[in-house]
């Protein structure tokens, strides 16, 4: 098994095989999170696919085991200034999902992102109501 999220069994993380977790950046590690993200409908893991695709750019980067509150943070905020603030949430909960995923399996010792503020983002677009008839 190539991932370090496990997942034969549905609803339950496997243990990962040995390997060096120090290496694995976030965006390896939600890469192989949600491929093995099996307990969520597919379009619900499409919808995630698309939040870790907004945050990859952001701290993709940097290796899961030096996470910090800081970067979490810088993330949030980058993603608060174009996104609503639903869409932060939502994006907050993927990651706070995902990191409590590599506590699990010993990949980290805390979930940083349960640690960093709830960031506020653009109000939300007013849809037209449906044309009367």
């Amino acid at each position: 098994m190539d991932s370090p999220c496990g997942g034969s069994r549905p609803g339950r993380s496997a243990l990962p095989e040995p390997s060096p977790p120090a290496n694995f950046t976030v965006k390896q590690y939600l890469k192989d999170w949600l491929e093995a993200l099996n307990t969520q409908a597919e379009s619900t893991v499409t919808g995630y696919r698309i939040m870790v695709g907004h945050r990859v750019e952001l701290i993709g980067n940097v290796k899961l085991v030096e996470l910090t509150v800081r970067d979490i943070d810088f993330a949030l905020g980058k993603l608060a200034k174009r996104l609503s603030t639903r869409s932060v949430r939502l994006a907050r909960m993927i990651l706070i999902q995902a990191i409590r995923n590599a506590m699990v399996n010993d990949l980290v010792v805390r979930n940083v992102v349960d640690l960093a503020p709830v960031r506020t983002g653009k109000p939300a677009r007013l849809r037209a109501p449906p044309p009367s008839r």
